[in-house]
């Protein structure tokens, strides 16, 4: 998998997303190089094309994130299929074995 330099703004849309919650994940954003490391875990269990699109849409490319309609025009998808492959990649990533790692590392917090 490409290294991507994790946008910091980008990495706490993406967390706030799978957590939902803001406190928790503002105590994430003290301890930024583990946190880093445990997002490249997660997203290495995606596959490309759900990973890529995780990358567009919460910012990681560009620092801006993308709604939807916007990613579906970066990828020549239709709308529908840009938010299917979203929607299957959050629940990859909310899934226990893929968030173990940003668990444990918001519990030490």
């Amino acid at each position: 998998m490409k290294q991507h330099n994790l946008d910091p703004d980008a990495q706490m849309r993406l967390l706030e997303e799978i957590y939902g919650e803001k406190a928790i994940v503002s105590a994430v954003e003290r301890n930024r190089e583990n946190r880093e490391i445990e997002i490249q875990n997660a997203l290495r269990r995606l596959s490309e094309q759900q990973r890529e699109m995780i990358l567009y849409q919460y910012g990681f490319a560009d620092g801006l994130p993308h709604t939807a309609e916007e990613a579906a025009q970066h990828f020549d998808l239709s709308r529908e299929d840009a938010e299917r492959i979203t929607s299957l990649a959050l629940r990859t990533l909310r899934s226990p074995a893929c968030s173990g790692g940003l668990r444990v590392l918001l519990s030490q917090l």
